[in-house]
């Protein structure tokens, strides 16, 4: 979608897209920056730190990531400017309080220019605030902090923000959207080809045993003795998908799109897309069906 709207500019249509997983500030690679030079400064001896801070400025400024970026005595050309800056202005961010470190430390890594990451940064500048807010503001104490609230912090979009929502089936439960595109209206319903364990009662009358096993989940199964666990199994399968499906098709207010590849010959039941091309080309003139 991104890359179609930068090729595509159409003032008619709008292609933005959000997710949820990209609004967490500890998937940024500024945010991440920012952290690990929190850690140098805490612990100026960390030089993997130090390398790991100039390695997310490389990355965000699409540079080559060469040898020369982790060794110890070496740093690439493209970064003289901002390493100089750092260097001069190492002591006295040791010195400033928090909230001001890290302005100094945005400053001069030069992350304000990259205007991509601005919500993140913006983000990460209200993490610290909320920190130092009730707690002693140091770098330590910060860090602790952040290792346990990193997950929870997310860039705050303002509601009615005009952006595609990207979102699996399950978090999705419960919202509505008045058109709800899905793009991969298609899975194996009854997988066991990922090597599952089932847990089965067994009983064995002649020699007075009872125990409950493990067993893998696979077609061999479905002509054992466990028969009946392997068809349970197949049964809470169908179900899953069938109340899935449910839980998909009902988020849409007015229009829903949803893409199936078609099936030439039908040979298993066990696909998703087999089943709705059957629902579909039903006609229910056949008795008993």
């Amino acid at each position: 979608m991104m890359d179609y709207a930068a090729e595509n500019k159409n003032p008619n249509y709008g292609f933005d897209v959000l997710s949820d997983e990209s609004m967490y500030l500890n998937k940024a690679a500024s945010v991440k920056a920012l952290v690990s030079g929190f850690h140098y400064l805490h612990n100026p001896a960390d030089q993997v730190q130090y390398k790991t801070m100039w390695y997310h400025l490389a990355v965000l400024k699409n540079e080559p990531v060469s040898h020369e970026l982790f060794a110890l005595d070496k740093m690439p050309s493209y970064l003289d400017e901002q390493v100089k800056a750092f260097q001069e202005k190492e002591k006295t961010m040791l010195q400033l309080p928090l909230m001001e470190a890290l302005e100094e430390l945005i400053q001069v890594l030069g992350l304000m220019e990259l205007r991509k990451e601005s919500a993140y940064i913006s983000g990460f500048k209200e993490a610290v605030f909320d920190f130092t807010a009730n707690n002693r503001a140091d770098f330590s104490g910060f860090l602790d902090w952040w290792e346990d609230q990193q997950l929870k912090r997310t860039v705050k979009i303002p509601e009615g923000h005009n952006a595609m929502r990207i979102m699996t089936i399950h978090k999705s439960k419960g919202l509505q959207f008045k058109v709800v595109l899905m793009p991969f209206l298609k899975w194996t319903i009854f997988d066991t080809s990922k090597g599952n364990v089932i847990w089965s009662p067994f009983e064995d009358r002649e020699k007075g045993l009872s125990a409950i096993i493990p067993l893998n989940l696979n077609n061999e199964l479905a002509n054992s003795d466990f028969r009946e666990t392997y068809a349970e199994e197949a049964t809470m399968a169908y179900l899953d998908s069938l109340n899935m499906l449910y839980v998909a098709l009902t988020r849409a207010e007015e229009v829903f799109y949803g893409f199936s590849p078609f099936k030439e010959t039908i040979k298993s039941q066990n696909y998703m897309e087999a089943q709705l091309q059957q629902l579909i080309q039903f006609d229910g003139s056949e008795e008993g069906d």
